[in-house]
């Protein structure tokens, strides 16, 4: 059902939403998909196998671009994110542009999200100290490297099966819409979450995230 549910029109995005994938695919010639993991406003993660090395990943599949700049800009945001290398990142292994579509390849991370966490307990102060210090430090190192995540929020912080919090969806945004805009002048992210220069259309930075 979710393979073919109804999409919503979105025909100004930067990137439009991907076409659904009804029948196994292998990938770029690699990856083979192996069941839809979730969705999103802009894109659909699957779990998927890496055939050249036979480990599991998670694909982050995005639909095709409707400006000229988007591929390109595409390309440089996810070199940036390959870069990135920190015990709380989810890492990114690959990524490809293709005519109708794009895709990050990504380190799969078997744990729920923060936000499923906190739906079904408690959590001790304990660890809301000990997340929101793993999360900090996550975010120290790549604000390091001069990139902003934009829209952090529980449900793009998954907890490992060690119990560290692991940030994931980094450059996403910018991914999308270099501003964090669509062309239509929407808004990229979760309103709940954004920091009043994102909801202003101002410039975001590194105080956007601690926000």
């Amino acid at each position: 059902a979710a393979h073919g549910a109804p999409r919503p029109s979105r025909p100004d995005a930067t990137r439009m939403m991907p076409a659904p994938i009804t029948e196994p695919e292998l990938l770029g010639g690699r990856y083979r998909l192996e069941g839809l993991l979730g969705q999103g406003g802009m894109s659909d993660v699957h779990r998927a196998t890496d055939t050249r090395l036979n480990r599991p990943v998670a694909v982050k599949i995005f639909g095709a671009a409707d400006d000229p700049s988007a591929d390109q800009r595409f390309e440089q945001e996810a070199q940036v994110m390959a870069n990135l290398r920190h015990p709380g990142l989810v890492a990114v292994h690959d990524f490809a542009v293709e005519a109708d579509r794009a895709y990050l390849v990504m380190e799969l991370v078997d744990g729920p999200t923060l936000k499923d966490v906190i739906a079904r307990e408690d959590l001790p102060p304990e660890d809301i100290r000990r997340i929101g210090t793993e999360v900090a430090q996550t975010l120290a190192y790549v604000h390091s490297q001069g990139v902003t995540h934009r829209d952090i929020k529980p449900s793009n912080i998954l907890v490992d099966s060690d119990g560290r919090a692991r940030l994931a969806d980094f450059g996403i945004a910018a991914l999308l819409g270099a501003d964090g805009h669509t062309a239509a002048g929407e808004i990229i992210g979760t309103p709940a979450y954004l920091s009043p220069e994102q909801v202003q259309g101002r410039p975001v930075g590194p105080p956007t995230d601690v926000y």
